[in-house]
């Protein structure tokens, strides 16, 4: 029996604070049958400053909304430190992020979520 723990990040347009999830992942591994359970889950909500950031991103110039994908990447960072700490998270095998989108556009394959996952991840190791 297999077993993962994994954090998943969210952040919606409504830019109402993001979602963090952590989740036990159990499945047998050649058949392929799995199963979950919620461990904890939280919302944090955003500061006036970071929704506003986050509204305005699609209108930055190139070098302000990399800054920015890396701002945000610490900032789900701290967050996830401190979820793990405070929930007596022992372990994560995996941090799943949506990030916060900026640009969709399907039709014409193009899409762009802010949070660095290399800054992330730096803050779990």
């Amino acid at each position: 029996m297999a077993s993962y723990t994994v954090i998943g990040l969210m952040s919606g347009s409504s830019l109402n604070g993001l979602e963090i999830c952590c989740a036990e992942f159990l499945g047998d591994l050649a058949s392929d049958i799995w199963s979950h359970r919620i461990i904890q889950a939280q919302t944090i909500p955003y500061t006036e400053a970071w929704s506003e950031r986050l509204r305005n991103a699609a209108d930055l110039c190139g070098e302000d909304l990399i800054k920015l994908h890396i701002d945000y990447g610490h900032l789900l960072g701290e967050h996830v430190r401190h979820f793990i700490d405070v929930n007596n998270i022992e372990s994560v095998h995996l941090i799943a992020s949506h990030g916060h989108t900026v640009f969709h556009q399907p039709k014409r394959r193009l899409t762009f979520q802010l949070g660095e996952g290399e800054t992330i991840a730096s803050y779990v190791r």
